[in-house]
């Protein structure tokens, strides 16, 4: 079986653009990782599967439960626009992202939400190796 790689991509908002539109939710949600001796690092990553070393994945769970989909959920209110979060290391010359990145759905083809919030949003590409 061969290896390459293959080009992701995802719209982009920075940690600025999410703490702007919901100031309060985020500051929960980064308190909530705090009180757990968690980073947003580790959130990423083991948000998108499996869990780092050491991390309690009942605690992981109530955080995605309580603080991560409050903040979804007021972002969605705010800005018209579906909150992930993606988590990427960077193995390629070719990657934007390294880390974990907020990410936006409901963007393209242009919406009205997404008209009035292009400046803030970048499309960002990585690959992986399959």
């Amino acid at each position: 079986m061969s290896t390459a790689t293959y080009a992701c991509y995802a719209d982009t908002v920075s940690i600025d653009f999410v703490k702007k539109h919901c100031p309060n939710e985020f500051k929960e949600f980064i308190q909530s990782l705090e009180k757990i001796d968690l980073c947003l690092d580790d959130f990423a990553s083991g948000f998108i599967g499996g869990y780092p070393g050491g991390i309690d994945e009942e605690k992981m769970e109530k955080i995605k439960a309580d603080e991560w989909e409050k903040l979804v959920t007021a972002f969605d209110r705010e800005t018209g626009l579906e909150l992930g979060l993606i988590y990427h290391i960077k193995e390629d010359r070719g990657d934007e992202i390294d880390g974990p990145e907020f990410t936006v759905e409901g963007v393209y083809v242009l919406t009205p939400e997404g008209k009035k919030h292009i400046d803030s949003i970048q499309r960002k590409t990585w690959t992986v190796w399959g």
